[in-house]
This record gives C-alpha cells, sequence and structure tokens, in this order.
C-alpha cells in the first residue's frame, strides 16, 4: 500500500494528522500490541479475499475463543467458524449461504427457560456439526 496524497481535502488530511499525533494505546492481545501492523498491511498485497479477512480481522477484533483460552471466562460459551456453508437449510432461493466468519453459541450458554422462550410450541434439539458448533434444529 503506499501513501496517497491525491484527492485528499486539506480537512481530511487535518483530521489524519491529529489522529495520527493524538496519543492513543493499542488493543491488547491483537497483531496490532506487538507492532505488526504494517508488516500485516504489506503481507497481504497478493492474498485472497478469506486470508485478508482473517488476517485484517485479528487486527480489529481478536479471536473470542483465543481470548478465552487466555483467560475471558465469559467468552468460552462462544464458538468460531470460517468459511462454513449451511448445510442443514433449506434455501427458498439459490444456494446455501457460506459464512465468510460465524460466531455462536454453545448450548450451555442457554437456560431452559431462554430455549422456551425461543418459541415454546417448537422442538428444539441440539446437534454438532462438523466444525464443532452447536446449532438448533426446528
Amino acid at each position: 500500500m503506499g501513501k496517497h496524497h491525491k484527492n485528499i481535502s486539506t480537512d481530511n488530511q487535518e483530521l489524519c494528522r491529529k489522529l495520527l499525533e493524538s496519543p492513543r494505546s493499542l488493543p491488547k492481545n491483537t497483531l496490532s500490541e506487538y507492532g505488526l501492523f504494517e508488516h500485516t498491511l504489506e503481507s497481504i498485497l497478493a492474498r485472497n479475499k478469506a486470508r485478508i479477512i482473517r488476517d485484517i480481522r485479528q487486527l480489529i477484533v481478536p479471536s473470542a475463543e483465543i481470548l478465552a483460552v487466555r483467560g475471558a471466562r465469559h467468552l468460552k460459551i462462544l464458538r468460531e467458524t470460517t468459511n462454513t456453508t449451511w448445510s442443514t437449510i433449506i434455501p427458498f432461493y439459490g444456494l446455501s449461504p457460506q459464512l465468510s466468519y460465524g460466531l455462536g453459541f454453545e448450548r450451555e450458554a442457554f437456560t431452559r427457560e431462554q430455549l422456551q422462550k425461543l418459541d415454546p410450541s417448537l422442538e428444539i434439539t441440539w446437534r454438532i456439526s462438523s466444525d464443532g458448533l452447536h446449532g438448533l434444529l426446528l
């Protein structure tokens, strides 16, 4: 990526200058914390969309599962998935959706009462998919 000086308004240049010069703290447990942001930007130049999303997302929002491993106990109920097809649905148009990134809850995240509030007339069962995520089957 290079520096770009054309067609940038003076107001936008000033805003960028203020943001760059203002004190800030780096997010913890991300590549930014270790001073690798510019290296990461250079490394994604020739990458595909999935790889770019994987690398940049972690700069912005650290992995919930990794944070849970590092001690954020309240995040242990979450599970992440990438590039997963929703194979248990019947699409009404086109192919089944395929998520670039998904974040879901484990079954244990819900009480029986919370599950009943979803819709008491539905029979709710849970299963473990091939990627380890729990899913609602209605």
